[in-house]
């Protein structure tokens, strides 16, 4: 059966491939029967000839067994997809042995047979050039040793042919590259081949040749010398005639051309061999960076395979793709001795180079004559690869729009390689290598400014040098512009640039020289871009935050999720908008400012806007998810319904995703667009009541500092009472800092007081207790606490009641009024019951645990209650609350000696407290850690845990829960229940 689909390798590993996917047999004796059947070319082979030439005399105990066995591994190899107990169609049985049914084209070392025939028929005419790219391809196909590591007698015979084979092509080959006088080209490879085969004759020959050739008599000599003194110790004979006579020429003097020895030929091509074009620009000096993209694209390109490399650079407009293909080709240039192409494209222009255009140029450089140049695109293509084939000429291609563009000018055969640069993201050119460029890393933006102006200028200034990096965004062009601006103005400061790029308003106006220019640059691309392109181009860039997610995008845009998606991948495709991840996408700092300054003020109001509106609904989303039973009518309705959130992976994901953008979307209104500071206050609000801590907070309470003042100058009393709620919030339970805290929350609260009970009110109380705890004040903890718990349940929010009950149990607790605890979590237990569940009863579970240990003396409930809250915690699947319960776990564990439990919970618990970044908690459970290790006599390991605590230790002593609560002798004050 005919199946050209599948071909196989065994000049090398031996490899089925069917199309484009490949597969290998894990088992030598497997890979032995498939060669043994692949040589026999179609021919059947019995069961004796095979185990004969798969073990020889090393036979397995059943040999026929062991080979049905093989058979069935390669049948699935080659019929992957047959279906069960039907007959094979290629790995047929006949009689008691097999017959592999493929063509002989399908194996590699058939292919190379048969080019090596028709290079002998191409010699023959003299057509050596085609001879030349036929043995080149042939060599191509050896991909390392033949049948490598194939076990037998048949494999090693195989083995022992091809690899003989091999060699005298490349012997041919290389007599073809002498006759056509590629001696400096080539002298180096036969140093390498006559090393690697220092008894061959011929490659000694053909060494001497060329060194005579270039100019190395000496040389050429001295491998004589060399050769005969192998030959006479190896083998005890003397050189053969054609070497002596090769040498006596040599020594003579009188070595005619490689041509005359060679014999007479007929016209080698249409094309001049002296035809060897040379168009790559100048490279830049000072090129900088880069280093391991360059390592990897001089690899590709130079790797001479089945078809010619193809290498396509994508990247926005000044990130240096044109730099970054020249100074590869011209690393590379000495690997395609017959010549190097160059053109420019164009493909931004608003009529970029037409293909026939440029195959017209490539012709006359390989010395076509005009009279010579075919018409059409086609028929110019055609003859372009013709006269590249068996020839080594690197392309490269800049600057392209699109695959059309390109196609028509990429080589067909082997030993040429195709370097493309494109702002697009073209439509994938076959088997090429697409890599996409991005900014300079921080120290390469850095070496490459100090290697324009001078390292002694960046040296005396680095902080202004740093910040000319971070202005320019470490975009090459920019740098390489303030870098000629800089060298032009030896008097100038590297801090008086710094401080003009300091202003956004003004940077992209800093940011020319001469004909060079960002912003000129960025508006190639944008102005090739339909009206909506254009629009969205401009208003996503309104929002100055890292990235946006998809369904913003979305809600800026007023279109739904997948017209959005069709935008942004458009705006990535042409280099104007970066894809971070799946369905996020970012700005350039530089291609940000350059499209927002096309937005008037008042369309970025609206954007904004929309933006918050998003945020918001969301916000709302995920905050019903968590709480259930909430109420949230003290945030205004929303337009956009936001995005779904079901499940608590899905609520997490988003807040630790949008975190950063928040940030800095709080700080763009605050600082831009006071107007909108309720609605940005409405989604921190809830944002902050979900989010956990993170190394973010500390930048989150600067920005709520600046929305405070903002509020307080512009006396929008309501939006700073909300302010101080969240920065308070921040402040006491994401940074520990209670007194500062409070400090920011009375002032709400007596507003807020005034005008009785409310949700704010409570949020309020709640977070004024955590602000008492983080300093040690346990009485006003409990005493705001209840205050919250009362205010929630009196406007029937469950949610809240229960949160704020399962705190004031965990409260109670920390002064042993055990009994008061025990309620307030039942309560809370029975709240979260109501609700089908809610985090806070893992509170209330450890808080019981707790009362079991310390009222009731009951070790065993104790841990168990304790284990559960543990357990629903992972249900619950809330990060912080889990590090509380396994905090509460090894307290309770290690006050019921059970310290090997009370170790792994502490261990635990600090690496996710650490994560969540609750700083109180995560310090006493290391205490806790340390406690029970030493308590198991592990003093060293002890004394290391506790370490970690010496800079916090006073907050520890004041927050940490006394040791005396844990007796049954324990007594503690009362604390008066408060009503309002």
């Amino acid at each position: 059966m005919d199946t050209p689909e599948l071909s196989f390798t065994v000049l090398g590993q031996v490899t089925v491939r069917r199309g484009s996917s490949a597969a290998v047999s894990e088992r030598p004796r497997t890979q032995a029967v498939l060669a043994a059947l692949l040589f026999a070319e179609s021919r059947p082979l019995t069961a004796a000839q095979l185990v004969d030439a798969v073990w020889g005399a090393e036979l397995p105990t059943d040999a026929v067994a062991s080979l049905r066995s093989h058979v069935r591994l390669l049948r699935k190899l080659i019929e992957p997809d047959r279906t069960p107990r039907t007959a094979a169609s290629i790995l047929v049985s006949v009689g008691d042995g097999y017959e592999l049914r493929v063509p002989r084209a399908a194996l590699d070392a058939h292919r190379a047979e048969i080019l090596v025939g028709a290079a002998e028929t191409a010699r023959a005419t003299g057509e050596f050039v085609q001879a030349h790219g036929l043995l080149v391809r042939a060599l191509d196909l050896w991909r390392g040793e033949v049948l490598a590591g194939v076990p037998g007698p048949h494999a090693a015979q195989q083995r022992r042919r091809l690899s003989e084979l091999r060699v005298s092509l490349l012997e041919s080959r290389l007599e073809l590259d002498l006759r056509v006088g590629r001696h400096d080209q080539v002298v180096g490879e036969l140093a390498s081949a006559s090393a690697e085969f220092p008894l061959r004759e011929r490659l000694r020959g053909q060494l001497m040749t060329a060194l005579y050739h270039c100019g190395r008599r000496s040389e050429a000599l001295a491998v004589y010398t060399e050769t005969r003194g192998m030959l006479v110790q190896e083998l005890g004979i003397e050189p053969g005639p054609e070497l002596t006579a090769l040498h006596r020429a040599i020594l003579d003097d009188d070595l005619p051309s490689a041509a005359a020895l060679l014999g007479p030929v007929a016209a080698v091509s249409v094309v001049p061999v002296e035809a060897r074009p040379a168009q790559l620009p100048r490279g830049i000096a000072d090129f900088t960076g880069r280093d391991a993209m360059v390592r990897e694209l001089c690899e590709i390109v130079t790797g001479f395979g089945g078809s010619p490399p193809v290498v396509v650079i994508t990247g926005m407009g000044g990130v240096g793709k044109t730099t970054l293909a020249i100074h590869i080709a011209r690393e590379v240039r000495a690997r395609f001795p017959e010549g190097q192409l160059y053109a420019d494209l164009r493909g931004m222009d608003d009529r970029p180079t037409e293909p026939a255009a440029v195959l017209a140029s490539f012709l006359r450089a390989l010395a076509v004559p005009d009279s010579d140049i075919p018409p059409t695109a086609a028929e110019r293509a055609g003859l372009l690869r013709r006269l590249l084939t068996g020839r080594r000429v690197l392309l490269v291609l800049d600057n392209a729009s699109n695959l059309e563009q390109v196609v028509p000018l990429l080589p067909g055969e082997p030993g040429c390689a195709v370097v493309i640069t494109s702002r697009a993201v073209l439509l994938p050119v076959p088997d090429a290598t697409i890599r996409h460029l991005d900014v300079l890393l921080d120290s390469e933006a850095r070496n490459l400014l100090s290697r324009i102006i001078g390292a002694q200028r960046t040296a005396a200034e680095p902080a202004a040098t740093q910040s000319i990096v971070e202005a320019c965004a470490r975009l090459p062009l920019a740098i390489r512009i303030i870098g000629a601006r800089l060298a032009a103005r030896p008097h100038w400061s590297v801090a008086a640039v710094a401080g003009r790029l300091a202003d956004e308003r003004r940077r992209l106006s800093e940011l020319r020289s001469g004909e060079l220019a960002v912003d000129a640059c960025f508006s190639v691309g944008y102005r090739l871009l339909d009206s909506a392109n254009a629009r969205a181009f401009v208003m996503l860039a309104v929002p100055s935050v890292p990235d946006l997610p998809l369904a913003a995008a979305a809600a800026i845009l007023g279109v739904d999720d997948n017209a959005a998606s069709g935008i942004c991948d458009s705006l990535v495709d042409l280099g104007l908008l970066r894809s971070t991840a799946p369905d996020r996408y970012s700005y350039h700092d530089l291609l940000r400012l350059f499209a927002r300054d096309t937005a008037p003020d008042s369309d970025r109001e609206q954007i904004l806007a929309r933006l918050l509106d998003f945020y918001l609904a969301t916000a709302k989303n995920v905050t019903r998810h968590r709480n259930p039973g909430h109420h949230l009518d003290y945030v205004p309705a929303t337009t956009h319904p936001g995005r779904p959130i079901s499940t608590e992976v899905e609520a997490q994901s988003w807040l630790d995703a949008e975190r950063a953008t928040l940030i800095a979307l709080h700080r763009q209104i605050a600082m831009d667009h006071p107007g909108l500071l309720p609605m940005t206050v409405d989604v921190a609000l809830l944002v902050a009541t979900g989010i956990d801590a993170s190394a973010e907070s500390g930048q989150l309470a600067g920005v709520f500092r600046h929305m405070l003042a903002v509020t307080e100058r512009l006396g929008d009393r309501d939006s700073e009472v909300r302010v101080r709620l969240v920065l308070g919030l921040v402040l006491a339970i994401d940074l520990g800092r209670g007194e500062d805290a409070v400090t920011v929350l009375e002032p709400a609260r007596k507003v807020l007081r005034a005008n009785g009970k409310s949700m704010l009110l409570g949020f309020v109380e709640h977070v004024l207790g955590a602000a008492a705890l983080s300093v040690g004040n346990i009485v006003d903890a409990i005493t705001h606490n209840g205050a919250a718990a009362e205010i929630f349940h009196d406007l029937g929010d469950a949610a809240w009641e229960g949160w704020a009950c399962a705190t004031l149990a965990d409260r109670c607790g920390d002064i042993a009024q055990w009994d008061r605890a025990a309620e307030t979590a039942q309560r809370a237990l029975q709240l979260a019951d109501d609700l089908g569940g809610a985090p806070f009863d893992s509170l209330a579970l450890g808080q019981l645990g707790r009362a079991a240990l310390c009222r009731d003396n009951d070790p065993e409930r104790a841990m168990a209650l304790c284990a559960e809250a543990v357990r629903v915690a992972r249900i619950h699947d809330r990060r912080l609350y889990l590090g509380w319960a396994l905090y509460r776990l090894a307290e309770v564990g290690l006050y019921c000696g059970r310290f090997t439990a009370a170790e792994a919970a502490a261990a635990e618990a600090v690496r996710i407290l650490t994560d969540a970044t609750d700083p109180i908690r995560r310090d006493h459970a290391v205490h806790f850690q340390a406690s029970a290790v030493a308590a198991q006599g592990r003093a060293a390991e002890a004394a290391e845990l506790g370490a970690c605590l010496a800079e916090s230790s006073d907050l520890v002593s004041r927050t940490l829960p006394r040791p005396d609560l844990f007796s049954a002798d324990s007594a503690a004050p009362e604390v008066e229940r408060v009503r309002l």
